[in-house]
């Protein structure tokens, strides 16, 4: 019984980070989007600053958009970095899991092999004790054959 629980635990961990895996993988997408997304503004905010009498008036919406392209960067970089945290642990999870079954099967197979060994033992225990067992009376009957013969 210890093993299935550990077997279950272990199986759970890994669905865990899969479903983490998932999550971020979501995540980083969405980050990866609202990124191009500002990126392809702030080309249009610059494209605006170059033109005369408008493009001196643009000066804080550029510092603007250009902070928040470094923003949503920063998103995608720490995002990513989880991520391959996230990755590593699941790995990890999958490792102890295949470990663990590897072990339950080995502890299986044991057992198995045990109880195989025990019931062809208790058979030849069995057989040995049938055949004493012909050998006695046969050698009481001839005791008593012979006794009888006296």
């Amino acid at each position: 019984m210890a093993f299935e629980e550990t077997k279950s635990k272990a199986k759970a961990k890994v669905a865990s980070w899969y479903a983490e895996t998932r999550k971020l993988e979501a995540e980083l997408t969405g980050a990866k989007a609202k990124l191009k997304a500002l990126q392809a503004s702030d080309k249009l905010v610059d494209k605006i600053g170059d033109i005369p009498l408008i493009g001196e008036h643009t000066e804080f919406i550029q510092q603007q958009m250009d902070a928040y392209v470094a923003e949503a960067q920063a998103d995608v970089d720490s995002t990513e970095a989880e991520l391959l945290v996230v990755r590593s642990k699941l790995e990890t999870a999958k490792t102890a899991k295949e470990a663990v079954d590897n072990v339950s099967d080995t502890v299986d197979n044991v057992k198995d092999g045990w109880n195989q060994m025990s019931a062809d033992a208790s058979a030849k225990i069995s057989e040995t004790a049938d055949s004493v067992s012909d050998s006695a009376k046969k050698s009481s009957k001839k005791a008593q054959k012979k006794v009888k013969g006296n």
